[in-house]
């Protein structure tokens, strides 16, 4: 007999695999190999998990920052073993620490720029209690472990169910079809999970060139969004999605001003560095009611790391300049992943 699970099922089954959250078990289940590997890449994961005050927080991750500099005294067992002792992770609040970096400049004007992003670093540090979590969001795909950690009983229905709406359309399944009920294989994935529940508020625009497809870096799954969402209305939603990444704008600029006299005298690419990223701006710069091609701007932050790249291995910028061409680099990237993650957000926009 042909035993037919649901998607339902099939991934009651899958999660059943997975223990308990604790600190063993997301360091060698298997089944959360997606999850270390994003980290470990220092990639941004989003996270939603009950804090110590009982209310659920949403926020958005990373491993590390290079600009963190720890303290130069010897830590005791009981400090270097605080994870695995008590079952937490540490993370970088990634729009902390860019809210703390705006704070600082703001009130510092004379401070350096090296210690702006340490004093930031330092304060953007946060401990997950990884028994409280609720779930991962890794590149669009929603790691539900509430019933892992027994969310359900042990903070009811209400905390249960604060997930962020891309974690709901994550999980949202795919109508069965009664005529095909082992289902039809889906080539766009998480999209065709999505397409009948676009908000009001997003509204997709024709008859502006979509360069979904001659992008390099984006994951498989962001193209899908992208050639469908890459350009939109920039309505007051769509602003409101990306805040984040229009908060890393002024960072990258920062860092590109300081590559001011660090070229060497043979090379001139400075005018072509500046010129993209000035159009990179503008593209994301839109007033509200205009044309959004977040399509284009991820073209655009791709020909910054073209730029980038030439940079160090041409040689074209001084010994001093490499070390700036790497953290504008890592902002660059920063704000690649950050445009995936506002693609898939306007995607499930209610």
């Amino acid at each position: 007999m042909k035993v037919i699970l649901s998607e339902k099922q099939i991934r009651r089954i899958v999660q059943e695999n997975i223990e308990e959250l604790n600190y063993q078990s997301l360091q060698d289940d298997e089944n959360l190999q997606d999850l270390r590997d994003s980290i470990d890449k220092n990639k941004l994961v989003s996270v939603a998990f009950v804090k110590k005050d009982g209310s659920v927080k949403h926020m958005l991750i990373r491993k590390s920052l290079s600009s963190y500099v720890g303290s130069e005294r010897e830590k005791t067992d009981a400090q270097m073993n605080v994870e695995m002792n008590h079952d937490l992770k540490k993370v970088v609040d990634v729009n902390a620490y860019k809210r703390e970096i705006k704070s600082l400049r703001n009130e510092n004007p004379g401070m350096g720029d090296d210690m702006v992003k340490q004093m930031a670093a330092k304060k953007a540090w946060r401990s997950i209690n990884l028994r409280n979590v609720l779930g991962f969001m890794v590149g669009g795909r929603f790691i539900d472990l509430r019933d892992e950690n027994e969310i359900m009983d042990r903070f009811g229905e209400t905390v249960h169910g604060q997930l962020t709406k891309s974690m709901i359309s994550a999980m949202t399944p795919v109508e069965n079809n009664p005529d095909n009920p082992e289902g039809d294989v889906n080539e766009q994935g998480f999209l065709g999970m999505i397409k009948n529940a676009v908000s009001p508020s997003i509204k997709v625009v024709s008859g502006v060139r979509n360069f979904a497809d001659d992008l390099k870096y984006i994951s498989k799954q962001s193209r899908s969004i992208m050639q469908k969402y890459g350009v939109v209305v920039n309505t007051a939603k769509v602003r409101q999605i990306m805040v984040p990444v229009n908060d890393t704008l002024p960072i990258i600029a920062h860092e590109f001003n300081q590559l001011k006299g660090k070229f060497n005298p043979n090379f001139n690419v400075g005018t072509g560095v500046k010129t993209t990223f000035e159009d990179f701006k503008n593209t994301l710069r839109v007033p509200e009611g205009g044309t959004l091609n977040l399509s284009l701007a991820y073209q655009q932050a791709e020909e910054l790391k073209y730029y980038l790249t030439r940079m160090k291995q041409e040689k074209m910028v001084t010994p001093a300049g490499i070390g700036i061409v790497n953290k504008v680099e890592a902002q660059v990237n920063t704000i690649m992943q950050e445009m995936e993650v506002a693609v898939s957000q306007i995607a499930t926009a209610k």
